[in-house]
């Protein structure tokens, strides 16, 4: 499996460089665009932004493949499990640059990235989940 999304990262006319996530024909998605506008644009840099987005396309990757539609589970009000936060986390700590896999049963064969960047990936999905529902 791989990530099938991706960080777009575009300049406005002024020069300033932002970021999205867009899904595999390069589409920008709603939520995370509205997202990065309304709370990330302001106070982070560029490459910051690019780590934020790139951290919610391993969300977003995770709930395809869980089949998990967050837009329908937070209109209801019906967040995700302790036990769906868990497979999260776990999925969370792979390194996706390094290969591809193809089915999840894979998904140990996968060299584990450094602390920090897991991190990086479980600060920020959180914060974006509140966002969400606000929008």
């Amino acid at each position: 499996m791989e990530l099938n999304f991706r960080v777009e990262r575009f300049q406005f006319d002024n020069g300033e460089e932002c970021c999205t996530l867009a899904d595999s024909d390069g589409m920008p998605l709603m939520y995370p665009t509205l997202y990065v506008m309304r709370k990330l644009r302001a106070k982070d840099q560029a490459g910051t932004l690019e780590n934020k987005i790139s951290a919610l396309s391993v969300l977003y990757t995770w709930l395809e493949h869980e089949e998990i539609d967050l837009n329908q589970r937070f209109s209801i009000l019906n967040y995700l499990t302790e036990d769906e936060l868990v497979n999260l986390r776990d999925f969370c700590a792979n390194n996706f640059s390094t290969k591809s896999i193809d089915n999840l049963s894979q998904i140990n064969a996968f060299k584990i990235v450094n602390t920090s960047e897991p991190i990086t990936k479980l600060k920020t999905c959180p914060k974006y989940a509140p966002e969400f529902v606000k929008a």
